[in-house]
């Protein structure tokens, strides 16, 4: 067969090829997200992708899997886009090697491990349907171009939007009703779940205050402390002090100083200056264990992870590297300050009007060359 006689199947075939390793590609991206940001968005804790990333396979392998996925199928796409037959008879021969792969993944979330990811099932479907793809593609003579083929710069356009809109997707989250339920419109929500016991919140608490200082008044700042493995009664002296506006006072003397028993929470609500009377029938009123179990509830439906858990407007962080340290907290702070100003995302706005010109000058240019 001649690379003027070329059968309809072979480009059939090398597009489905192609839209399947941009699937998989986005899919890839969704799960680095996971496996790489502070929280994860596209799965809940507790269900199948959870399942499979907390399983002895999982955590071998599950860190490497969304690099090689990224890799692999960029690749696949790449030399797919190649007009030397050759090159696209390689991008077949991996994107087969990939199914396989792809395949046995499957294989081990059905009889392994008995739960399924769908963030990751969405990559391994998307590379079995390459790898048919790929078998009809290497039974066939490679022409140089196929009759559907589209231009070089088009394909680099749906490329770039295939990796980025999952990190973009990420950043476009909402907060959940029950956090919302905490802000004042117009200020910078800060809603901080934490524990005195908990060390990472310990050591997150100055960060994260040091963090919220240059933007003074505009922060409205929630802090809530959780009962950590029954520890009610710091839960209970916090939520009493904050009735006496003196939550932070208290925060500020049991997060920063030494670590306290339980025994000391009452002497600490003093030495802050609680009136310890009030405090007394805080204490012992009913509507305060009401009130901590309805803020655990709250937590629990806005997707619990762990503590410290804070939302910095739309973002959620949970726990607290100190490698990274303040970075995260001091990005969502710039980001949510833009949205208490009614800021246009200008960024995302500016992606998706990039790859629409790519799109387009790729198809224009494409359609003059051959008229020319």
């Amino acid at each position: 067969m001649s690379s003027t006689s070329i059968s309809p199947t072979h480009s059939v075939f090398l597009l489905l090829l192609r839209l399947s390793a941009l699937l998989a590609l986005a899919f890839s991206s969704a799960s680095a997200v996971d496996a790489w940001a502070p929280a994860m968005t596209f799965c809940a804790p507790g269900e199948g992708c959870d399942v499979v990333a907390q399983s002895e396979i999982g955590r071998a392998i599950g860190a490497y899997l969304p690099a090689l996925g990224l890799l692999s199928y960029a690749l696949i796409f790449g030399l797919s886009l190649l007009r030397r037959p050759r090159a696209r008879r390689i991008a077949a021969l991996f994107a087969l090697l990939a199914g396989l792969g792809a395949l046995a993944f499957i294989i081990m979330q059905a009889w392994w491990i008995d739960a399924f990811c769908w963030v990751c099932m969405g990559v391994d479907s998307a590379g079995v349907v390459a790898a048919v793809a790929a078998i009809f593609l290497l039974r066939q003579e490679t022409p140089a171009r196929a009759p559907i083929d589209l231009p070089l710069l088009s394909s680099a356009a749906l490329f770039l939007l295939a990796v980025a809109l999952p990190p973009l997707w990420m950043n476009t989250n909402t907060a959940p009703p029950g956090i919302r339920e905490l802000w004042v419109d117009g200020k910078i929500n800060v809603i901080s779940y934490a524990s005195y016991t908990c060390p990472y919140c310990r050591a997150l608490h100055p960060v994260l205050e040091k963090a919220m200082q240059p933007y003074g008044e505009r922060i409205h700042y929630v802090s809530v402390i959780i009962p950590l493995h029954g520890d009610f009664d710091a839960a209970a002296v916090h939520h009493c002090a904050e009735q006496q506006q003196k939550g932070n006072e208290l925060n500020k003397l049991l997060f920063f100083g030494p670590a306290f028993e339980a025994a000391d929470y009452l002497a600490a609500a003093r030495d802050v200056g609680v009136d310890m009377k009030q405090l007394e029938a805080c204490l012992s009123d009913a509507e305060t264990a009401a009130a901590i179990d309805e803020q655990i509830e709250r937590l629990e439906k806005a997707g619990f992870k762990g503590l410290p858990t804070v939302w910095i407007g739309d973002v959620q962080i949970v726990g607290f590297d100190k490698a990274r340290g303040a970075e995260p907290f001091e990005k969502a702070l710039e980001y949510a300050a833009g949205q208490a100003e009614g800021q246009l995302p200008w960024r995302r706005i500016g992606f998706f009007a990039v790859i629409g010109v790519l799109f387009a000058a790729g198809l224009v240019l494409d359609r003059k060359k051959a008229a020319g």
